[in-house]
Parts: structure tokens; sequence; C-alpha cells
């Protein structure tokens, strides 16, 4: 269970890492700063898979593996989706890097404005990803608890214990 609130933990500082405002007096995300907080999110994803992987290989009826699979199957695919907010960002902040603004009022000016206003809008929906993310793996936190408190099923007559015979 810990290790989901350190998944957990692990989304909502995407989240808080990607809302991070732009470098002093800078107008857009810096895109080398984009693009490492894509590979961090990458990385992350890719872990989440492998554990899930990892643990729906275990026994079926093994309730609490099957919930962790299933947890960081969300978390594999919120931090895709992180991804994907970041890549739009990365994308429209080199543009806007690499492109003159232009004149006041000119149409350079006007398209730089927007690709502006929607990098900022990219990572603010990867902010928000990250913390819905946060909020479904503590949801799998305590699910798993709850699985973890079950007592163990009782035998029945006709399912006796196994004895080691020599």
């Amino acid at each position: 269970m810990r290790d989901l609130t350190t998944v957990a933990g692990m989304l909502r500082l995407l989240g808080r890492t990607t809302a991070s405002p732009p470098g002093q007096g800078q107008q857009t995300p810096d895109p080398a700063a984009v693009s490492e907080r894509m590979t961090q999110a990458l990385a992350f994803g890719r872990h989440c898979a492998d554990n899930s992987r990892h643990y729906r290989e275990q026994d079926a009826a093994n309730a609490a593996a099957q919930a962790l699979a299933s947890a960081y199957t969300a978390a594999a695919i919120r931090a895709a989706t992180i991804t994907r907010h970041l890549g739009v960002a990365f994308d429209l902040s080199v543009k806007c890097a690499l492109t003159e603004r232009g004149a006041p009022r000119s149409q350079a000016e006007t398209l730089h404005q927007r690709r502006h206003k929607a990098a900022a809008a990219a990572l603010a929906e990867a902010k928000k990803e990250a913390d819905r993310g946060h909020q479904e793996i503590l949801g799998f936190a305590t699910r798993i608890a709850a699985c973890a408190a079950e007592p163990p099923a009782a035998q029945t007559a006709a399912e006796p214990a196994a004895r080691g015979r020599r």
C-alpha cells in the first residue's frame, strides 16, 4: 500500500512540475524544460506498465495483486495522458521559441499569443490529469487496504487442509 501512496505522490509531483510557471520574464514554457518533463512522465508510465504486468501475472485469486495491477494500469494511463498534454505544450513552445513575434497587433504576434495561451492550457491540462490520477490511485490504495484487512476464507469440511506426507 505504501507503494501506491508513492505512485500517487509521483503523479501529483508530475502535475506540480508541469504547472510550474515559465522562467522570470519568459512568455512561453521553455522547450527544454517541457521535454525533460515529458521524459519523466514517459519513464514513470513505463515503470507503472511494467509493475502492472508483473502483478497481472500473479495468481488470479489474489485480490490484492489484481487490485495492484489495476492501480498500476490506471497510473500508466494517466502518465500517458500527461505525456500527450506535455507533447502539445512542447510543440507549441518550440514554435513560439523559433518564430518571430512580429510587431504589436500583427498576424505573427497574434499567432504567437495564441500559441502561448495554448501551451499554457496544455500544461494546465497535464496538471489536472495528474491531480485526477493522484485521487484515483489513492482510491486504489484504500481498496487494497480493505482487501488486506479481509480474513482469509474459512475452509469447509469438503476442502481439508493439505498435509505434508513423508
